[in-house]
């Protein structure tokens, strides 16, 4: 920052044993170097933090090593005293053993928005300090990133600044080169500055600067000469008004007092959609146990000759068909703050889950039923009967939807499960692989052929085919909110238990629904 102001004081007290240093910080009254020039500070003009713990010591004003943290900040009526501990550091071990052996005994204090009048500090906001060797105060040591030193004349001459600034454009006491009054401009409209004290005239040499032997004038700047002077650090020789500012990290700030986003619950793939549940018929489910009749022979007519004759007849038989239903469910022990404390979205998203998980349940009950062999009538094909230049998945598709409505009698087809195999050649069919009439028949390029529902799963086995109508089975749930949720309160635990209850069942009602279109010899 280029509005920042150095002041430094000396060590006055070091204790290995608590790690603690004790520095005079700011002396009143005392004029002395610093990066704003000739600067006396008065008391009341240092503003201090609420928390003077908050502030570090660092290694020459390098903010990035930190050496130790202020403890206490008091003042007497010489001016300012500091009290730091030594970091538990190795950097701060080293600044200890430095401090006891005098290698380095000084402070340079940080001000931040400095104001100064005729060389007097009227205000400045304590930031920082950095643990430095090269004096700047006649009694006090400052960083060597200050320009030069006080001669002893110097510090005998207590007039008040404000005379001497009035001075200025006045001779100095003693001059090496001819007096002469500065100009306040030169002869192009330039400003500058004129700088006056009781000492021969010493023209400072800085980076950018050369000294101009050639015209012996009064120590005379222009304004690009005092800017390059402001901006540049007689210690390191570069560019910098000020050494680094305190940094206020991510970690230590803003990560504390930053409002997050709530964006809610966040989707993760648990929103189920059923797959193999639409493909059978569904009805509710009223008992544990299922019966139902079939027509094991059914009444058959025939042609009647009429006049007294004999009426065709046929056997009827039926047969009984029972199943236990299924259970289902599921049960939590809930801490009751999060009933107490409700949080909607939570339990929102929580029975939506309990749900989704039922759904798949019921879903895999349903996969298993329509892939398991038994369950199925037979269709098998010889393979020399497929033409080679017509799809097999085609032509098994094809055949079993044939099957299942002239032969078994069953009603039109209404979905279809591909071994993987004949799936991927099925998804891959072009124009040129169906005939024209197959596709206006059966929509084949699509996924529903015709009504029909197309699913692709390895579970059927490679080369098979299953066709099916909707009738061939029917999953009975309980009716209403299914699965049911129950809440209870466990008071001897302070626990809210949370469960749900389902209840179904899979009645296959004829296999002739469900046709296996495999390859034989």
């Amino acid at each position: 920052m280029t509005n920042t102001l150095k002041v430094s004081g000396t060590l006055l007290t070091a204790s290995a044993e608590d790690r603690t240093l004790t520095y005079r910080l700011v002396k009143y009254g005392e004029p002395g170097r610093t990066s704003k020039g000739i600067v006396t500070a008065r008391r009341g003009s240092i503003k201090l933090p609420a928390d003077v713990t908050t502030l570090f010591g660092n290694y020459q004003h390098d903010q990035d090593r930190r050496l130790s943290r202020a403890e206490t900040i008091t003042e007497d009526a010489e001016g300012l005293l500091l009290t730091a501990n030594a970091l538990p550091t190795p950097a701060g071990d080293e600044l200890l053993a430095e401090a006891l052996a005098g290698a380095r005994p000084g402070v340079s204090v940080e001000l931040e928005n400095p104001a100064i009048r005729a060389g007097e500090l009227l205000a400045g906001e304590l930031i920082g300090f950095g643990h430095v060797v090269k004096p700047a105060y006649p009694s006090s040591l400052l960083t060597a990133a200050d320009t030069g030193e006080l001669d002893d004349q110097d510090e005998d001459d207590d007039e008040d600044q404000d005379d001497e600034d009035d001075d200025a454009g006045d001779e100095p006491a003693t001059q090496t080169t001819d007096a002469g009054d500065a100009p306040e401009t030169t002869d192009t409209g330039e400003a500058t500055m004129t700088a006056s004290n009781k000492r021969p005239a010493k023209r400072p040499t800085f980076q950018g600067v050369k000294p101009r032997v050639e015209d012996a004038k009064p120590d005379v700047l222009t304004a690009n000469e005092v800017f390059t002077l402001l901006g540049t650090s007689a210690e390191e020789g570069t560019p910098a008004l000020v050494a680094a500012l305190t940094q206020v990290t991510q970690a230590g700030v803003f990560d504390v007092v930053h409002q997050p986003q709530w964006l809610g619950e966040l989707w993760d793939g648990v929103d189920y959609e059923p797959e193999y549940t639409p493909l059978i018929g569904s009805a509710p489910l009223t008992s544990m146990k299922m019966q139902g009749f079939t027509l094991t022979a059914k009444p058959q007519g025939g042609t009647y000759a009429g006049n007294g004759a004999e009426v065709p007849s046929s056997a009827v038989t039926a047969g009984m068909k029972e199943k236990n239903a299924d259970r289902w469910a599921g049960g939590w022990n809930v801490d009751r703050v999060h009933v107490d404390f409700p949080s909607p979205e939570f339990w929102a998203a929580f029975w939506r889950a309990v749900n989704d998980d039922y759904a798949q349940d019921t879903d895999a009950k349903v996969r298993t039923y329509l892939t398991t062999a038994a369950n199925a009538s037979p269709l098998v094909i010889p393979a020399a009967s497929i033409p080679a230049t017509v799809p097999e998945a085609l032509f098994k598709l094809v055949r079993g939807v044939r099957h299942l409505k002239r032969t078994l009698k069953a009603g039109k087809a209404t979905f279809a499960i591909f071994g993987e195999d004949l799936y991927d050649d099925w998804l891959f069919l072009t124009s040129d692989s169906a005939p024209q009439y197959v596709q206006a028949q059966l929509n084949a390029l699509s996924g529903l052929t015709d009504g029909i529902e197309i699913i692709g799963d390895a579970a059927v086995g490679a080369g098979v085919v299953r066709v099916g109508t909707r009738n061939t089975a029917k999953l009975h749930q309980l009716g209403g909110a299914t699965p049911i949720r129950v809440s209870t309160q466990d008071v001897a635990h302070g626990n809210m238990t949370e469960a749900a209850f389902a209840y179904d069942g899979i009645m296959e009602n004829s296999k002739v629904g469900l046709v296996a279109v495999t390859t034989g010899a």
